[in-house]
């Protein structure tokens, strides 16, 4: 049986203001609510290079 990988239990959303604690299964830095409104990251390094 293959292991499903898993993050740390307890990470709370990166969101301002969130108090959403993510599921184990979520690998993203924010929760279902927000990650839609969040600026990847990466975007923000590309945009500084330009």
């Amino acid at each position: 049986m293959k292991k499903i990988k898993t993050s740390l239990k307890g990470r709370k959303c990166k969101f301002p203001l969130c108090k959403h604690i993510l599921s184990i299964y979520n690998h993203e830095l924010y929760c279902h609510v927000h990650l839609n409104q969040a600026v990847p990251e990466r975007h923000l390094a590309a945009a500084k290079s330009k």
